[in-house]
């Protein structure tokens, strides 16, 4: 998968561990964190990354916005 997602041009924001204890919490509908709580900063970072991520785009977008409204 990482592979692809390279080749494509995607992102990898975070990669769950290969653990089989993930894929059985996962299969039972649980929420992995509370399963596997070192799992908990893997998740923390990937919401830190969404957010800087959000927060970039929208930077982006009023700068452009900003440059358009001088032109």
């Amino acid at each position: 998968v990482y592979d692809y997602c390279v080749a494509e041009g995607l992102d990898v924001l975070a990669e769950l561990p290969d653990d089989r204890r993930v894929a059985e919490s996962y299969a039972r509908g649980r929420v992995l964190v509370k399963d596997l709580h070192h799992t908990k900063p893997l998740f923390e970072a990937l919401a830190r990354r969404i957010e800087d991520r959000l927060i970039d785009d929208r930077r982006s977008a009023l700068a452009g916005r900003a440059a358009h409204a001088h032109n």
